[in-house]
């Protein structure tokens, strides 16, 4: 794989995990448009931090959000996941998952 990994996550009051996911879409170099999709399960999976694993050399068990964590998901709306950010805001439990692959 290759390549660079940008991973964080954090917890705040939700209305600051949720401003900082919009900041990060405004900060990007592109700009990109983003779509937030709320009551959704998080894009973070044990199959994601195998690839952090495989493809990264990094240990990642720390960003994976427990199975049922519901929130909101935050993407580029042109699809592309390479160079944009993917934000998983756990509503449920306060904490923002933020990648971003090259």
């Amino acid at each position: 794989m290759g390549g660079r990994l940008r991973i964080y996550r954090f917890s705040a009051p939700l209305a600051d995990l949720h401003a900082h996911a919009q900041a990060e879409f405004t900060a990007h170099w592109d700009k990109p448009q983003f779509q937030k999709t709320p009551s959704s399960g998080s894009p973070i999976t044990d199959h994601e931090i195998k690839l952090y694993k495989t493809g990264f050399g990094i240990d990642a068990d720390w960003m994976l959000p427990p199975s049922n964590a519901l929130g909101t998901f935050y993407e580029s709306v042109d699809g592309q996941f390479s160079h944009r950010p993917t934000i998983f805001v756990d509503d449920q439990n306060g904490v923002l998952y933020f990648q971003m692959t090259d």
